[in-house]
């Protein structure tokens, strides 16, 4: 009723002495702050609420509901491991690229052909990029 909580408010329960607190289902709001804040002093018990949500829930998954359900989980994991391994053979052959560049790069630098002062940013950057590549293919080996 009053958009609080609900939680567990142990109640007493039984007619012999001592009684002894079963918890319930309650409004926390209610129990803490008293008629000023909520009215609701409806408690449902919690053993009963329990009981009668896992039967619902043991009604509607049935064997086949339950087969639908792992048939589709199962799909969505192929599908997710395909876009992986299809994600990975992407990272090598980039992998494969940035390496035969790098190769390039320093050939030029080793034989004179372009000017170092040209050459170094270009290294860099593709030194970046190969951190880059390395750092996503050791997350695939953690997928697999």
């Amino acid at each position: 009723m009053c958009g609080g909580p609900v939680g567990t408010d142990l109640r007493a329960h039984g007619s012999a002495r001592p009684r002894h607190h079963v918890p319930h289902y309650a409004c926390i709001d209610h129990k803490r702050r008293g008629d000023a804040v909520c009215i609701n002093t409806v408690g449902l018990r919690q053993d009963l609420s329990d009981l009668a949500i896992l039967d619902a829930i043991r009604e509607v998954l049935s064997p086949d509901i339950l087969s639908r359900a792992v048939e589709k989980a199962l799909a969505r994991l192929t599908a997710t491991r395909g876009g992986h391994m299809q994600r990975q053979a992407t990272v090598e052959r980039d992998l494969h690229q940035v390496l035969a560049r790098l190769d390039q790069l320093v050939d030029a630098l080793a034989d004179g052909t372009l000017p170092a002062d040209e050459i170094r940013p270009q290294l860099a950057s593709e030194k970046a990029r190969k951190a880059a590549l390395l750092a996503d293919l050791a997350h695939f080996d953690q997928l697999s």
